[in-house]
């Protein structure tokens, strides 16, 4: 579901998607979940704060040198077949695992890519009487 960080959903206990509108208040989430709950019969209801997903931003640097090693070998005509890449060093594949993830971090920035999705935390049950 598309909603802005901080914002508060209510859900039925036995479904695990959150579907419900959004409030700015857990007080407010509390009420409707109230309301509902009593709606639809329900004893209890769930209350919980809506965050958002964070963009991915982990980028494999194996993956990325197999397929940088692809490509050369199609450029060298296909008669290549040594892994560029088998001598590199472990901490050399974390710098550049690390330094990929920062590029990928900045481009979201640049390209002005954002969440809309969230996940739910500080879930609680509210009684329905």
């Amino acid at each position: 579901m598309k909603m802005q960080e901080g914002k508060w959903s209510f859900n039925e206990t036995d479904d695990e998607f959150w579907n419900k509108d959004t409030f700015d208040t857990k007080e407010e989430a509390e009420k409707a979940a109230v309301e509902y709950g009593k709606e639809q019969g329900y004893t209890d209801i769930q209350v919980g704060m809506c965050a958002l997903l964070p963009l991915p931003s982990y980028v494999d640097p194996d993956d990325i040198l197999e397929r940088l090693n692809e490509q050369y070998a199609e450029d060298a005509g296909g008669e290549y077949d040594d892994d560029l890449y088998s001598e590199v060093k472990k901490e050399d594949l974390s710098w550049l695992e690390e330094e990929m993830s920062k590029i990928v971090h900045e481009f979201h920035k640049r390209a002005e890519v954002k969440s809309t999705w969230y996940t739910v935390t500080n879930v609680y049950s509210v009684n329905i009487e």
